[in-house]
């Protein structure tokens, strides 16, 4: 028997928080968001829904309503998308060879560690760098069974038990940071941690897909513009090839027509025409 599969989804920060001191084209913000994106997606291929707590790219509700969101929504596990940053030096400097991939996970359960050494490793695997380890860190002294990130903490105290902060790599390092900063990467590690997660939940991945197509162009150049203009509005996507003249602007990839239905419909809302089509038409 399978487990509720719902999971919430926080890419942290907004769309100008934490740029990269050594690598400036790279915003912690945006690049996670874009990697929940990828996340959902992935997800969905198997079955499993998901809700994102940042609605669009500029968004940056609170800690709490962040956390919350898991409880309110039903959610069963609630992830926290990151990328992390050493200490400064007494000089301002960071030390950039630091590389590698943390999870903390809720102190709130003891079976947590699992999952937290599951995913860090998948995801360590993908970025090829080590997994630093799995943690819980404690808010204080005086609330030695509290979380100390406020993310995590309201999550499990919503009722989401199950609630980690994944730090993708350090974004001071150039190699992290590079990598995170490539959209073939980030639907590498979406892919890798949708995997572990459908382990997670017992279940496997669905064969037949839908997906929303917005539009067709001539030239790959106008399709990718295209994309990138529906990214901003929340929703992600690819370009398929048909020909040397032709190139598909499709979002979404479902298992379900209805959440494509509803996809379409999102669409619409956000000022993009379409219609469903099956994987690979």
């Amino acid at each position: 028997m399978t487990m509720s599969c719902k999971v919430t989804i926080d890419p942290g920060h907004n769309a100008v928080s934490n740029v990269s001191p050594t690598n400036k084209k790279y915003i912690e913000g945006v690049q996670m968001y874009k990697l929940a994106l990828y996340l959902a997606e992935a997800l969905e291929e198997y079955g499993i829904e998901s809700e994102i707590t940042r609605k669009s790219i500029q968004e940056d509700p609170s800690l709490a309503e962040r956390g919350k969101l898991a409880g309110k929504n039903g959610s069963k596990l609630f992830l926290s998308l990151h990328s992390n940053a050493p200490g400064t030096n007494k000089d301002g400097s960071y030390d950039t060879s630091i590389s590698g991939t943390y999870v903390y996970y809720s102190l709130t359960d003891s079976g947590n560690k699992d999952l937290a050494d599951s995913l860090g490793k998948a995801i360590a695997s993908a970025m090829g760098h080590k997994f630093r380890g799995s943690l819980t860190r404690e808010y204080s002294d005086q609330h030695k069974d509290w979380d100390y990130y406020g993310v995590v903490r309201n999550a499990a105290q919503s009722g989401c038990k199950a609630a980690y902060l994944i730090e993708h790599g350090f974004h001071t390092n150039l190699k992290d940071s590079n990598f995170l900063l490539s959209d073939s990467n980030l639907t590498k590690l979406a892919q890798a941690e949708a995997k572990v997660i459908a382990e997670y939940f017992g279940v496997g991945k669905s064969q037949k897909r839908y997906r929303v197509q917005i539009g067709a162009f001539t030239t790959n150049a106008s399709a990718k513009n295209y994309l990138a203009q529906a990214q901003a509005k929340g929703l992600n996507g690819f370009v398929i090839k048909v020909s040397s003249k032709l190139y598909r602007v499709q979002i979404g990839s479902f298992s379900v027509r209805d959440n494509a239905e509803k996809y379409l419909a999102q669409a619409k809302a956000a000022g993009f025409n379409g219609f469903i089509v099956e994987a690979g038409i």
